[in-house]
Order: structure tokens, then C-alpha cells, then sequence
């Protein structure tokens, strides 16, 4: 990982979306065939979740000033010479994406661009009430502690945005929940984004308040907004059939009530607490989010719901009065809908949808990083990562290599054992930029530093990390420190111990089904995967998959291997002359 770069290549600007809308009337329509739901436990009612603009905040904050710019680019479309009255900030599918690595350009997301794109809006006098679908951190292997850290540090994180609520997902569930809210709400119930799943019928026992009994930390419905001509926003988070099965598919003792009454007895609290926009956080696919508003006419003027993409549709569904809104994964994009007051009863509001990528110039301007609070989290995070020493408890499996030989019990023994008989080719290694791949760990990257002890950066930089006999850490296992031979070509004791011998030769490059497996020449993939032959183009997919551990779609989305393979060709009667 290196140091963050900024991006200089245009993107084109997303389509905006314009909807009139009449505010709904009788709630209409059975609800059971689309949600899972639960028992009303708690409600939570607030009327001050809602950024305004602060006007004593300094000129430009951490990164406005060089955003608004930028945003008005993007809201062209919208009501010339007006501010809307209020304006929904939606994100979702967060995926435990803190903030991109930063090894390649361009990258999106991140909580810190997310936060200066805060202060642009309020730059521009917009109040805003922000609210998350849930999916903060998605754990499947790794160390589970550092999966609970990214949970606590990514809702200290909505909290300093001043997220009004925060529905739960699959991931939140399986993390396990209890085990987030603890290290969360527990500590402050009130600063918080209010966790809601209206549909969860055991809340109060799986979830207990700490003060309250009977009651839980997870409520039903919040109300943000409200106040200084600001409209109430009413919010309700209910888990659909897909995830309530996905649930019961695995286990978690956590079931869901499919009840059309259960919704119908929140839409009426948001009625009570005269909520003039109605937004629900469904989680659940898409398909059945379109079915919402076809069965309950105007009941929710906004719903987002779960995005199967990773990238999401520039404009939403419009169904009936209802904007059916999806941004994708990983906080790389978020979805704005302004609502603009029409004086006419009826239809109170235009709406207007804009979804934004959250690119590199939300960046923080050099030298302004201490008004960006998200930075200081952040190096709270990877400070923590180092503390607790994530790195000695991160599991280790057997390579593929060691479980085609266990009787031989190949090794990694680091790059320079290759110098000897591979001249040309450790020529051209020392020359790539996956020799100092650690140092751009641990000298380059910042906003935050100390990556180099983060199992999650070090899998990529280092030899065998994760697996037994791979790289522990720079004191112990300094010789496999950066993306070495064996990254690619596996364990290498054994070819070192007996270079000849054919069963030692086997255990390279795992890649190869055959021993006389060799890619085609550069020109050949230079043209193009169509120009190989179909026994080239299997060779070319297996190695291309090596690569892609790292190099995927995250952490490298520019990587295209017929580009980079050139620039580092070795092998067999392919060597070239040595890189000065």
C-alpha cells in the first residue's frame, strides 16, 4: 500500500433525476408477501438529528471550500437559486471499507472524502438529514477483533457525520450484533445514529436496554429534522424475506415478523409525530423494494434497498410517488434526494435525486487535515491494529503447494535464494515495484500510517502472509518482506534444495498443470486474449487469477494483466535484457 494519490482523469457527471410528488393518503395494500417483520419494542423519537449549517465553522472546514465547486457541477438540474428545505443523504453496504487502500488511482469512497462532502453541503446552507441501510462491516475471515474494531470506528464514524439512524443487515447480524452494539451503545445510547429494525420480534431479549427493561438498543422508527422550517423525516428499517432467510440459513438466532400491522403500527407513529417524509431502509433486494410501492401507494416517499452491484444505477425506480434508491457498495457512491416545498397541499414536495461518486476531490487539502475529525479516527484505528498485534493471530492455512507435497513440507525461503540461479530474472524482480512493496507500507502510506501492521494491507506486501511458514512480521520473517518470486510461484524450498529434481521443479508455479506450461509471448498478449490459442488463453486466465488476489477490482481497478506482464516478462526464452 502507498501513499494516496489524487486522481486527475474527468469522470462523467451522473444523471440527475427530477420527480414531482403529492404526499400519500390511506395506506392501501397487503405488506405480508414482501417483508419479514417483528414486534413493536421501542420507538425513537428525535427531532434534532439533523446537520445544518454551522455558522461558526471556518471558512472551507477540512476540504469544502475546494468541494462546493465540484458540487455544483453536479446539481445543475436542480431548482436554480434554491436550497431544498431538506436533503437525505443516503449510503448503505459500507462492507468494512474504512477508507480505500490507496495502491493504485483512481479509488472512491472513504469516511474522510465523505466527511468534507458533508461540509460542502452545509458550505452551501443545505440542512441535511443522513441515514446509513446498514451492512457496516462485512466479516469472513481474517482476525474477528480487528472486524469489531472497524465496527466501533466506523459508527464513531457516522456519529461525527450526525447520522439520524442506521438500518441492519446480513453482515451486522453475523459480526455477531451484540458484540458491536456492546463496544457502541453501550458507552452512549443518545450520540449515536439510533439503530433500527422495526421487524425484529426479539429485540428486548437478544438486545436488552441497559437501563430500560423490557425495552432494547435497537428501536423501530427515528424523527430527524424538524426544526427551523426544516421538514420531519420519519424513518423506518425493516429486513425483507432474502435477509431474514440468509439469517436463518446461518444460524442466527434472530427472526422476523412478516406482518403488514407491524408496518402499519410504525407508519402511524411517524403520522403522530407529524412526519411530512416518509423514507424507509429496506433491507432486502431490489425486486421486492419495487414491489413496496405497488402494494402501499404512496406510504414512503423513499426507499433504499439493497444493491446487488457493486456499483449502482445513476437514477432511481420511480414507482408510483415512491423513488426507489440503491448505491451501491464499499461508500463509493451515496445518494442525495432533495426536497424542495412546492406550497401546494397537493403535492408538498419536489424531489430531486442526484447520486455522487465520492471521488478524490473530496480529498482533504494538504494542510487542513486537523479539522477532519474522520482522520483522527482513523489513526485511532490502525494505532489499535498495531497495539493489539493483529498480525501473530491472524489464521494461517497450508498453501496449495504444501498440500500437493505434504510429505516434503515445502517452505518459503524469501527472494534472495532465487538471486543465485536467476539472475535476469531477480534483475528484472529488484527493478518492479513489487520489491519495495513493504516499504510502501511502512514508509509511504499515511491518512493513516502504521500499515504495515494491519493483516489486512500485509497480505498483499509481503511473501506467504497467511499461510504457515509465510511472513509473521519485519522482525521475524524480514527475508519474505515485500511481493516476492514465491507469490507467484509458491514455496520454494524444495526447487532450492534440489533444483533438478522434477518433483522439486513441480512444486513451482502452481499455476502450470503442466511443466512445460509457459504464457505466450508479449506480443501475442499485447493483441489481446482473442489473438491466443485456447491452450494459451487457460494458461493466460491462471495466471491472471494469481495476480487478481491482489490486484482485484478494490485495490487495483485499472489492472489489466496484458498491460503489467509486459513490464516485468521473465521466464524461459523470454528473458530480457536486465532493467537499469
Amino acid at each position: 500500500m502507498r501513499q494516496d494519490v489524487q486522481d486527475s482523469n474527468p469522470r462523467p457527471e451522473p444523471e440527475t433525476v427530477r420527480i414531482s410528488r403529492r404526499r400519500w393518503g390511506v395506506i392501501a395494500g397487503a405488506f405480508a408477501l414482501l417483508v419479514v417483520g417483528g414486534v413493536v419494542t421501542s420507538c425513537w423519537l428525535r427531532a434534532d438529528r439533523t446537520s445544518e449549517p454551522d455558522a461558526q465553522a471556518p471558512p472551507g472546514g477540512s476540504g469544502a471550500t475546494a468541494a462546493v465547486n465540484v458540487l455544483d457541477s453536479h446539481f445543475r438540474g436542480w431548482p436554480a437559486g434554491k436550497k431544498p428545505d431538506v436533503a437525505l443523504v443516503l449510503t448503505g453496504q459500507q462492507h468494512s471499507y474504512l477508507k480505500f487502500c490507496g495502491c493504485s488511482q483512481p479509488q472512491l469512497g472513504g469516511f474522510e472524502r465523505r466527511y468534507n462532502l458533508f461540509q460542502a453541503l452545509k458550505a452551501k446552507g443545505w440542512p441535511i438529514v443522513a441515514a446509513d441501510l446498514g451492512d457496516l462491516v462485512s466479516y469472513t475471515d481474517g482476525v474477528r477483533e480487528q472486524a469489531l474494531l472497524k465496527y466501533e470506528t466506523a459508527m464513531k464514524a457516522l456519529k461525527a457525520l450526525d447520522y439520524a439512524a442506521i438500518g441492519l443487515g446480513e453482515f451486522d447480524f453475523k459480526l455477531p450484533l451484540i458484540d458491536g452494539l456492546t463496544r457502541t451503545l453501550l458507552n452512549d445510547m443518545n450520540a449515536y445514529p439510533r439503530v433500527l429494525s422495526a421487524n425484529l420480534t426479539n429485540r428486548a431479549r437478544n438486545y436488552p436496554h441497559p437501563e430500560k427493561p423490557n425495552e432494547s438498543m435497537i428501536g423501530d422508527v427515528a424523527i430527524a429534522g424538524g426544526k427551523n422550517g426544516v421538514p420531519t423525516v420519519g424513518i423506518i428499517a425493516w429486513t425483507g424475506p432474502s435477509v431474514a432467510k440468509a439469517l436463518q440459513q446461518a444460524n442466527i438466532n434472530d427472526t422476523f415478523d412478516r406482518k403488514d400491522a407491524v408496518l402499519k403500527a410504525h407508519l402511524q407513529k411517524l403520522d403522530l409525530a407529524k412526519a411530512e417524509l416518509k423514507l424507509l431502509l429496506y433491507q432486502g433486494d431490489h425486486t421486492s423494494a419495487l414491489t413496496i410501492p405497488k402494494l402501499m401507494p404512496g406510504a414512503f416517499d423513499v426507499i433504499l434497498c439493497l444493491c446487488e452491484e457493486e456499483a449502482p444505477p445513476a437514477a432511481p425506480d420511480v414507482i408510483g410517488k415512491t423513488l426507489v434508491v440503491r448505491v451501491g457498495h464499499r461508500g463509493r457512491h451515496l445518494g442525495i434526494v432533495g426536497a424542495f416545498r412546492t406550497g401546494n397541499a397537493d403535492k408538498p414536495f419536489d424531489l430531486q435525486y442526484q447520486l455522487l461518486e465520492v471521488g478524490e476531490e473530496f480529498e482533504t487539502p494538504k494542510g487542513q487535515e486537523a479539522n477532519n475529525p474522520i482522520l483522527r479516527l482513523l489513526d485511532d484505528y490502525a494505532a489499535a491494529v498495531k497495539n493489539q498485534n493483529f498480525l501473530s493471530v491472524y489464521p494461517r492455512g497450508q498453501h496449495p503447494v504444501t498440500l500437493r507435497f505434504p510429505q516434503q513440507k515445502p517452505e518459503f525461503v524469501g527472494s534472495d535464494k532465487c538471486k543465485d540461479c536467476h539472475q535476469a530474472e531477480f534483475g528484472i524482480w529488484q527493478a518492479s515495484k513489487h520489491s519495495h512493496a513493504y516499504d510502501s507500507l511502512a514508509k509511504l502510506a499515511t491518512k493513516p500510517a502504521n500499515r504495515q501492521y494491519d493483516p489486512e494491507c500485509v497480505r498483499c506486501h509481503t511473501v506467504g502472509f497467511g499461510y504457515v511458514t509465510g511472513f509473521v512480521d519485519a522482525t521475524k520473517t524480514p527475508k519474505l518482506k515485500d511481493v516476492g518470486c514465491e507469490n507467484c510461484h509458491g514455496p520454494g524450498s524444495l526447487h532450492v534444495a534440489n533444483p533438478k529434481n522434477p518433483q522439486s521443479l513441480a512444486t513451482q508455479s502452481p499455476w502450470k498443470t503442466n511443466p512445460k506450461d509457459r504464457l505466450p509471448g508479449v506480443d501475442v498478449v499485447e493483441k489481446g486474449f482473442e489473438a491466443m490459442k485456447p491452450p494459451e488463453q487457460a494458461i493466460f486466465n491462471r495466471v491472471n487469477d494469481v495476480c487478481q488476489k491482489c490486484h482485484d477490482t478494490d485495490n487495483d481497478p485499472g489492472f489489466k494483466f496484458q498491460t503489467f506482464w509486459p513490464k516485468i516478462v521473465h521466464g524461459k526464452n523470454v528473458v530480457p535484457a536486465v532493467p537499469k
